[in-house]
């Protein structure tokens, strides 16, 4: 596959589809991009610790400023939801690809246990279109989300067998030191770990 870009954030289905790419041999380009959310911080940190682990670096991207567009988290019932944001992420990626000479941007999206965690970008449809829109370019640069129908138990499970370090992977929306334990992507990550039959080494707060 030569070159590929990935869309980093730290969390378990990025980082599994790191590895998943690094073990067939594809030439990574990690990318995290830090558009002002609050857990920025804890995710660059979990970026740096995995890529400095394999011996890689990321291309960080800082759009701090979009806080004046999205001044907060914008709430679907009990759900984070920033909205448009996989679409820039995928854009940004196509970039990143496009600089580097690859013709490939992966994105870690996958299944969720919380029916009301459901995005509307995180389905077959928005990946299809957005490889419409990046067809327009015309650079041979095509997004892939191979996660995308796969249970997160699952995720873990290939996580574990490619011996990906979860203890250093972040997932929580509020950017604590720790886990909360509470948020959606926390009480997924619980579940995920539950499910798979793996012990969760996720310190989560009291």
């Amino acid at each position: 596959m030569g070159k590929a870009v990935v869309l980093f954030s730290g969390g378990i289905d990025s980082t599994v589809l790191l590895y998943m790419l690094l073990s067939k041999g594809v030439d990574v380009y990690p990318l995290f991009v830090d558009y002002g959310h609050e857990a920025s911080r804890a995710e660059e940190k979990a970026v740096v610790t995995i890529l400095s682990k394999l011996r890689l670096s990321s291309k960080i991207v800082r759009l701090n400023d979009l806080r004046s567009l999205l001044p907060g988290v914008c709430l679907e019932g009990t759900t984070f939801y920033f909205p448009f944001r996989n679409m820039l992420f995928i854009t940004l990626g196509a970039m990143y690809a496009y600089s580097v000479g690859a013709n490939s941007v992966f994105i870690g999206l996958s299944s969720t246990y919380l029916e009301e965690a459901a995005f509307p970008d995180a389905t077959e449809e928005f990946v299809s279109k957005a490889n419409e829109m990046l067809s327009i370019y015309r650079h041979d640069v095509r997004v892939y989300a191979p996660l995308i129908n796969i249970e997160k138990s699952t995720i873990v499970q290939i996580g574990s067998k490619l011996g990906v370090p979860f203890h250093m992977t972040y997932s929580c929306y509020h950017g604590g030191e720790v886990h909360c334990g509470k948020c959606p992507a926390c009480l997924n990550r619980k579940l995920a770990f539950r499910k798979a039959g793996i012990n969760d080494p996720t310190i989560y707060a009291k």
